[in-house]
């Protein structure tokens, strides 16, 4: 296996779209989204114009086709059946595509993967009434210590379906995961036991890059500039050491540009959950009145964020690794957050990951990727790129990452002081009650935060054992086998 890692813009992704073009082979090319598929075809077809040759370029995703994830996936399981006759063919497909597909029969076929894919799921659900739904669409093998593996059932509905319906829409991404070579493993065996109220069931679903390790294509390559950082990279290593060699590219610049991070909290983290709290509303709307005085190239936000700063223009997803889209752009602002949650823990209990590594591999690595689209990815740029975060820890880690690079060591961190802005810290000291910092509506408000947040940890204990004794009842109560 090949990875090619370094910065954005250092053509990692251009090198190897000239080499389909130019040289004559099957090519399977997995994308991180539909739209950026639609910008490596345009960008391929005019390569092949211009290097005269004549590949066949297909791309394969639901958009596609009016169909479903079971035949998308089908479509490119029979690739090298369709394509048998064909010398020259380049298919793009999504991440989701070659995390579902069947691959065993790509023998001398190549698989590029540009960016890791996001192939590690894990989640939680609550589950007494649905878990009737769940008993008839799919089965539960037992893979011991209390842990089943889903099956779905033939007559289930399909994604498409679960996508368009009102109540079950939230199970679309826990179905595309089960039907997917991944699979999910849930914390039981028997849906029934999903009746007991309060039971939580929590699931996971792993995809190893040993998927395409074992796949018999001729090579397989992946490009990046957060391979290494990756929870898939991370979590398949834990597994299994992964038989890698890696190729680090770097960029030669005209000149050094000058960074400025802009950050509006010094003392506290973002997240969503304070950002739902009148005072992190208040923030936000304090952040959005002072960036509308500002020339922002192109901004974007969690999706509970983004109401509150409506009125921006240029709101993208803060996804977008990979495009070039926006290379005229010399600022940019991305209030965000990406956390580690809870369901994690079973990253952490299986796998060992930290917290710290999964908001490196998530949050991180989404604020990178996005302060890369504009004119700081041209090589050819030296002037001055401004970036708005939310906090210092996230300037911080972003100046350290682009110190790293070697791009530039012209960065400057400056805080910004926002009228009506809250700043609330919460020191803790082992051992002792927390001491809050603040104005008296700010120390109000993390308050109650923290006494929320405790109040919810209790009732899930209480419920949890309340659950269990249930079930213990049940279980005594119930005719035994003489």
């Amino acid at each position: 296996m090949r990875i090619i890692t370094g910065a954005p813009g250092t053509r990692k992704t251009t090198i190897e779209l000239e080499r389909m073009v130019r040289e004559p082979g099957c090519y399977l090319f997995a994308n991180p989204t539909v739209d950026l598929i639609t910008e490596r075809v345009a960008d391929l077809q005019r390569m092949a114009d211009e290097a005269g040759t004549k590949p066949v370029i297909i791309a394969i995703h639901r958009k596609t086709r009016d169909t479903v994830v079971r035949q998308v996936t089908r479509t490119i399981a029979d690739l090298p059946r369709d394509m048998e006759n064909v010398s020259h063919v380049i298919a793009l497909v999504t991440h989701e595509g070659i995390i579902s597909a069947d691959l065993s029969r790509f023998s001398g076929w190549h698989v590029i993967v540009d960016e890791v894919p996001a192939s590690i799921a894990t989640g939680s659900m609550r589950i007494p009434a649905t878990s009737a739904y769940m008993l008839a669409a799919y089965d539960l093998a037992d893979q011991g210590d209390g842990w089943g593996k889903v099956v779905v059932h033939s007559e289930a509905p399909g994604f498409a379906k679960l996508q368009a319906d009102d109540f079950l829409a939230v199970l679309a991404t826990f179905h595309r995961r089960a039907q997917s070579n991944a699979g999910v493993y849930v914390n039981l065996t028997d849906w029934r036991d999903a009746q007991v109220t309060g039971r939580e069931v929590n699931w996971v679903s792993v995809w190893t890059l040993h998927e395409l390790e074992q796949a018999p294509f001729e090579s397989v390559t992946l490009i990046g500039s957060g391979i290494m950082h990756s929870l898939t990279y991370l979590v398949s290593n834990v597994i299994a050491p992964l038989n890698i060699t890696q190729t680090q590219m770097s960029m030669v610049r005209a000149g050094s540009p000058r960074v400025v991070i802009e950050y509006f909290a010094r003392a506290h983290r973002g997240s969503t959950l304070w950002w739902s709290t009148d005072l992190g509303e208040q923030n936000l709307v304090a952040i959005r009145r002072y960036l509308e005085t500002r020339q922002v190239g192109y901004w974007s936000a969690n999706n509970d964020v983004a109401p509150f700063l409506s009125g921006l223009p240029n709101r993208m997803k803060p996804k977008i690794a990979g495009s070039n889209r926006l290379l005229d752009r010399t600022s940019c602002a991305i209030i965000y957050s990406s956390k580690a949650l809870p369901t994690d823990r079973l990253l952490t209990d299986a796998f060992g990951i930290t917290r710290d590594q999964i908001e490196r591999a998530r949050e991180c690595e989404d604020i990178w990727q996005f302060i890369w689209r504009g004119a700081l990815r041209t090589p050819d740029f030296t002037g001055e790129y401004r970036i708005w975060l939310h906090d210092r820890a996230q300037a911080e880690a972003l100046a350290e990452q682009l110190r790293q690079s070697g791009m530039t060591t012209d960065i400057v961190l400056q805080h910004v002081a926002l009228p009506g802005f809250h700043d609330v810290v919460r020191q803790v000291t082992p051992g002792r009650p927390p001491i809050y910092v603040g104005t008296a509506a700010e120390i109000d408000a993390a308050k109650k935060l923290a006494n929320a947040k405790a109040a919810r940890q209790y009732r899930a204990r209480a419920r949890a054992a309340k659950a269990a004794a249930t079930k213990q009842a049940i279980l005594s109560n119930s005719p035994r086998q003489e």
